[in-house]
């Protein structure tokens, strides 16, 4: 970041958002089981969470520990994001738009797809594309950055705050 390169601030932003809505689930989650003082299957979802995939741990290597597959796999980020703007909604009464964001501007952002490279890159006179990994941020830029970088702080600190103030009964 040093830099100032556009397209690892993208892809930082997108990781920074991925982890928000992974700590967000975590506490929806473990608050309804801890409300319904269901507190063996609270441990089992901090199992997951923490130590969880979707993809990278295999049947052999859980086979050995004498578990299997699903005790630790993790939902999908969209499922994550979705469960993040319902309760949000719920607690809030306003509808944030965590998912829709996540899926239309952060998550291309950060991945090297046409709108990824296209915004780390710079246009051609006859309209073709430069995709450029070193291209720094411009002034306006910085708004964008700044923008998706305080709202998905401001979800953070509501739910680490929900976090916080949970107790074990």
């Amino acid at each position: 970041m040093e830099d100032r390169n556009l397209y690892v601030a993208w892809s930082l932003i997108k990781s920074y958002w991925e982890n928000v809505a992974a700590l967000a689930y975590y506490c929806i989650k473990i608050t309804e089981l801890l409300e319904n003082n269901n507190t063996e299957e609270a441990f089992v979802l901090s199992r997951k969470m923490a130590m969880g995939g979707r993809k990278f741990l295999t049947d052999e290597m859980v086979n050995k520990k004498g578990r299997v597959l699903d005790d630790f796999f993790i939902p999908s980020i969209s499922a994550m994001l979705d469960k993040v703007d319902e309760d949000w909604e719920k607690n809030m009464g306003k509808k944030l738009g965590f998912r829709e964001l996540y899926d239309t501007i952060i998550a291309e952002g950060g991945h090297t797809t046409f709108l990824g490279l296209s915004i780390a890159g710079k246009w051609l006179p006859d309209r073709s594309l430069l995709p450029s990994l070193r291209k720094s941020w411009t002034k306006d830029d910085n708004k964008s950055i700044l923008n998706f970088t305080s709202m998905s702080s401001l979800v953070f600190f509501y739910y680490w705050d929900r976090y916080l103030k949970l107790e074990i009964k």
